[in-house]
């Protein structure tokens, strides 16, 4: 259960740091494109 816990919180502190660091990353192709 414990291990369960720490995983999910693992999990979606990656999608979070991914979702931070690829958000910058559409915005300046959509500047390029534009």
């Amino acid at each position: 259960m414990l291990a369960f816990v720490v995983s999910s919180m693992l999990a979606v502190g990656v999608s979070l740091t991914v979702g931070q660091v690829v958000a910058p990353l559409r915005n300046g192709r959509v500047v390029s494109l534009a």
